[in-house]
């Protein structure tokens, strides 16, 4: 009898693993600039309410009837620091960041769902609807393609190439966008060795190395559906 108690709890040490906090485990699987963005727009946010005298101390002890009150009025009037508006979109990502804050310090109330902010939500939306009408959210800087002749020139001027540590890691940046699609520099530090492979194509006999794709922006791991249909390289 001992002896089957014994080999399950064995078994069970195997195959589940302890777990220390669940709450530590969640906020490791945050992205970094997801958490970045949180903490500087509650920083804006906080900002204000000491530039109106509000008395608190964390936005999460604020009573929701006062922090709608506050938060319609924020989205109105938050600018930045060199005194131009906002774009649209960002003050949408500032209410998404405090309420992500809230959430996270287990807030009794939704921003984005509850009744109880729809005060700030039509303050929010009424804001972005001024903004649009004065040229705002119509993307101006949109990143376009380098055409052949612009890469061409940045071998030629050496800041492509293989001659310097600095133009090495500049060419290995290169390429890795280029071939492996990676685009934010969280994707190009969260690269570890195992991650891309050599292979030979049977048909060609030339070599390929080919990448395996970790957590991205657009592909998280939340959905598994979401992976890309071929790998690339």
């Amino acid at each position: 009898m001992r002896t089957m108690r014994h080999t399950k709890k064995k078994i069970a040490a195997t195959r589940f693993a302890d777990v220390v906090s669940v709450d530590d485990f969640i906020n490791a699987q945050t992205r970094k600039n997801t958490e970045k963005c949180t903490l500087r727009d509650v920083k804006l946010f906080e900002e204000y309410l000491l530039s109106r005298k509000v008395v608190f101390i964390d936005i999460s002890d604020i009573d929701p009837k006062e922090l709608n009150t506050y938060l319609a009025e924020f989205f109105i009037s938050a600018r930045r620091a060199d005194g131009t508006d906002y774009e649209p979109s960002t003050l949408r990502a500032q209410l998404s960041s405090i309420d992500r804050y809230l959430r996270q310090k287990h807030y009794e109330h939704s921003l984005i769902l509850d009744k109880a902010f729809q005060t700030a939500r039509n303050a929010l939306s009424a804001k972005q609807k001024s903004l649009k009408k004065a040229g705002k959210g119509n993307r101006p800087n949109a990143a376009r393609g380098l055409q052949q002749e612009e890469i061409t020139a940045l071998y030629n001027k050496d800041v492509l190439s293989l001659n310097t540590p600095r133009t090495l890691i500049n060419t290995l940046w290169w390429n890795n966008t280029l071939y492996f699609g990676m685009r934010s520099g969280q994707e190009h530090r969260d690269m570890r060795w195992g991650d891309v492979t050599l292979h030979t194509d049977p048909s060609t006999q030339k070599q390929y190395v080919e990448y395996n794709e970790r957590q991205t922006k657009t592909r998280s791991g939340i959905d598994p559906n979401n992976i890309r249909k071929v790998s690339l390289r």
